[in-house]
């Protein structure tokens, strides 16, 4: 048989659950302060908060655009396999991984479709995809791969191709 808790040992048991409860929330802040010291010493939040970088990226990605004055040019033979790109509005081309990103003004089933059967009029054909993202093969040209992603934004859609030259 146990004996009744004393009073002071009641009081006891709460300081020392409330001690346990201070070293608790002290340790977590020593650990946060270490975490945020680490990064703040790697120069990952200096890096991120560069306006200077930002605006080197934005430079860059200026550089991409197709429809600027400054235009990066397509993947090679990018028309005669896969299409134009002039009825598209904000033309990007990354061409060190054959990736072109534009923007279509209409809903995203409706720009997967139409892309579709545009790339199917050229030889290619839809592979087992995702919803809003489709692989295209093609047995001879300059390119044998494409994926191809259609993303909603508002009322338009975001289109990022990524084709790969066949090996030759």
């Amino acid at each position: 048989m146990t004996r009744p808790r004393t009073r002071n040992e009641k009081l006891m048991r709460k300081r020392l659950r409330w001690a346990c409860v201070v070293v608790a929330v002290a340790l977590l802040a020593v650990f946060a302060i270490e975490v945020v010291w680490k990064l703040a010493q790697t120069g990952t939040l200096q890096e991120a908060t560069n306006p200077a970088l930002w605006e080197e990226e934005g430079e860059r990605i200026e550089g991409m655009l197709v429809d600027s004055g400054q235009a990066a040019a397509l993947p090679q033979a990018f028309e005669e396999e896969v299409g134009t790109l002039e009825e598209y509005s904000e033309v990007r081309v990354d061409d060190r991984g054959g990736i072109v990103g534009f923007t279509v003004d209409r809903g995203s089933d409706e720009t997967s479709t139409s892309i579709a059967s545009e790339l199917e009029e050229k030889g290619w054909t839809a592979m087992a995809g995702e919803a809003g993202c489709t692989s295209f093969v093609k047995s001879e040209g300059s390119y044998r791969w494409l994926f191809v992603s259609c993303v909603p934004v508002g009322n338009a859609t975001s289109v990022v191709m990524q084709i790969c030259p066949s090996a030759k």
